[in-house]
């Protein structure tokens, strides 16, 4: 697809807090432009308003210097590499949650670079931005306005952020086993004048007594990062208050440097949520930037599966 002269002014006219995020990262990574022309060539591309939406939160509360397209950039670099380390071997290079620990969540500097390289890219990638839309957009509204939420894994806060949004009375948790991930997520809210609003803390919901049980329960990116994800998925149940909600955004093929559960399809990500006693209400895939869903299916390349799901 051709590129407009102007670029990036006319895919992006209509959104400007995107266009703005763009041209500073250019300014800071110029190599990383041709990327960008390729993601934002279509400036009819539903994932626009989610992107640029979070490109104005973005410059409230993270670009404000440099730091977070240095943890952006060290993201990309370090995914390029398990890329090709996925293209040669069919697999993922780790295998055990242990270590994953070592090298990411227990790593201080390298889980502070991907947290915030997460962030960042949840504007600038196209199954990313598409799959936080979904989650806003058709997941919150089933969400009731005076229950509660619980996000295991909230990384980089910002869905946290957007359950805030849904209704003053939300009562929202986050826990996580990363104090690292804690801590951004814990800087994110506050920038916003919305810690007060989320009980947070660094818990293993594998070994949680459930004490209660929530209305919504949001995990993001996180099964594909489990030893057992089948368990994860019945300590789910065990936490979910009856006609609760479940969200789930599970990559396939996607590699990463702490992804050790490597699903092909999305069917396969299906299957194994009905199988542990769930019925997938809603399902819909985002495929990586600059491909349709067949091309990533043929080439094996990223797709987000994005799943509304309830106890059967």
């Amino acid at each position: 697809m051709d590129v407009p002269d102007d670029w990036p002014g006319r895919p992006l006219a209509a959104w400007p807090n995107l266009r703005d995020l763009v041209r500073r990262l250019i300014a800071y990574w110029p190599a990383h432009e041709a990327f960008l022309k390729r993601r934002f060539s279509d400036p009819d591309d539903p994932t626009l308003r989610i992107a640029d939406d979070i490109g104005e939160l973005l410059a409230k509360t993270a670009v404000e210097d440099d730091t977070a397209f240095a943890g952006y950039r060290w993201m990309c670099e370090a995914m390029f590499e398990e890329e090709l380390h996925f293209r040669r071997t069919g697999r993922y290079r780790l295998s055990s949650a242990s270590a994953a620990a070592v090298s990411v969540y227990d790593n201080v500097p390298v889980m502070t670079h991907y947290m915030r390289g997460l962030l960042v890219s949840q504007a600038l990638w196209r199954n990313h931005s598409g799959s936080l839309g979904f989650y806003r957009d058709r997941f919150l509204p089933q969400v009731r306005g005076e229950g509660s939420l619980l996000e295991i894994g909230p990384g980089h806060g910002l869905l946290l952020y957007f359950a805030a949004l849904r209704s003053p009375s939300l009562k929202l948790s986050g826990w996580d086993v990363s104090a690292t991930s804690v801590a951004i997520t814990r800087e994110l809210l506050g920038k916003l004048d919305l810690e007060g609003r989320c009980e947070l803390g660094v818990r293993d919901f594998l070994a949680e007594k459930p004490v209660r049980r929530f209305d919504a329960i949001v995990a993001s990116e996180l099964l594909e990062h489990l030893a057992a994800p089948a368990e994860a998925l019945q300590a789910f149940r065990s936490l979910l208050a009856p006609d609760g909600r479940l969200y789930l955004n599970v990559p396939v093929n996607s590699p990463a440097p702490d992804h050790i559960q490597l699903w092909r399809a999305p069917e396969e990500v299906c299957r194994l949520v009905e199988e542990a006693g769930f019925a997938v209400d809603t399902v819909e895939l985002f495929p990586v930037s600059g491909y349709t869903e067949a091309e990533a299916r043929r080439k094996a390349l990223t797709i987000s599966c994005a799943i509304i799901a309830r106890e059967r």
